[in-house]
């Protein structure tokens, strides 16, 4: 295709041609208005062509760009069947993860920093192109020596980071709704088939000889508690640890918590889950009361109208709404 929209171009045009890759070219529309590059491919269906701004005006990170989004991208396969594991860029199937369902998932930020791991040992041994059938069992081990020589990770936290793994090369070989490279949806698999992700804790800590568990920190005294709830200076630090206290909630459940809503006073009892929650694997029960939150919320309410009254009274921009509010515990000026 590029061969041929070069003959007779002039050699502004052409640049614009010089680069192609998988079936996807660059091409550069509008020089004259910012200068984008774009990734571009033929859609013969639509009989019309398909883009996507890569939202740079350099050449050579452009070409940068349209490989990564290509090495990512599924394919309309008509039939053929996904590729296997050893045609499949290990960071493609993980960004991939990440972009489709990173911001789905309560741990979004601990999949990020596996993925972020797992590129960094890659790039450590010169392989950051290799492809997911890379990853047999003995180069897991490898990656596991890797986490404890250089971050000295727990065999639990190396466990955590294959579950990732593991989460990400399955996902890919699910059937879904895709984008391609220029955004065109596809109802493929990105892999045939994922390989076994072996290690679980226990093997993890007896082949490298570290604990299987770190040694769980002594339980505090209802003094030393107390001492602790006396070091909280900050409004939101202090809501938290009650909270955490008369709930044992997890913390995303803690920070959207707004008693308006989820705080039964007639029946006694509390729903951890906000009305327009979208319900996950980990539940949100409704519990009772306990008589410390009921006495700390009405006066946490107080707290809160007595702030923003000061701030309407002195024509500031009244604090945030919210139980549990970084910004609201800041001295102003």
């Amino acid at each position: 295709m590029a061969a041929n929209r070069q003959r007779g171009a002039s050699p502004s045009a052409q640049q614009q041609w010089r680069f192609e890759l998988g079936g996807y070219y660059l091409e550069r529309p509008h020089p004259e208005h910012l200068g984008f590059w774009y990734a571009c491919r033929y859609d013969p269906g639509a009989r019309q062509v398909r883009r996507r701004s890569l939202k740079t005006t350099d050449f050579e990170e452009a070409k940068i760009r349209l490989a990564a989004l290509v090495a990512s991208a599924p394919s309309n396969t008509n039939g053929v069947g996904p590729p296997g594991p050893d045609q499949v860029l290990s960071v493609a199937a993980l960004k991939a993860y990440l972009d489709e369902r990173g911001s789905h998932i309560a741990s979004e930020y601990a999949a990020e920093r596996a993925v972020e791991l797992f590129t960094d040992y890659l790039t450590s041994i010169s392989k950051i192109e290799a492809p997911v059938a890379f990853w047999t069992p003995a180069q897991q081990l490898e990656l596991a020596k890797w986490c404890v020589e250089e971050h000295r990770h727990s065999a639990g936290y190396i466990e955590r980071l294959f579950n990732v793994m593991r989460s990400a090369f399955n996902d890919a070989c699910v059937t879904k709704i895709r984008l391609d490279a220029v955004g065109n949806k596809v109802e493929t698999a990105l892999m045939s088939h994922a390989p076994r992700i072996a290690w679980k804790r226990e093997a993890i800590a007896t082949e490298l000889k570290i604990p299987a568990r770190r040694p769980r920190p002594t339980t505090l005294s209802v003094e030393q508690m107390a001492a602790v709830l006396d070091s909280l200076k900050t409004p939101h630090l202090f809501r938290f640890a009650i909270m955490s206290l008369c709930t044992w909630a997890r913390p995303q459940a803690i920070i959207d918590f707004d008693p308006a809503t989820q705080v039964d006073w007639n029946g006694g009892v509390i729903d951890l889950a906000p009305i327009d929650w979208i319900p996950t694997k980990k539940r949100r029960p409704r519990q009772p009361l306990t008589g410390c939150l009921a006495g700390w919320l009405p006066a946490w309410n107080k707290e809160d109208e007595a702030r923003r009254a000061a701030a309407r009274a002195e024509d500031r921009t009244p604090p945030e709404l919210g139980l549990i509010v970084l910004r609201a515990s800041v001295s102003q000026p």
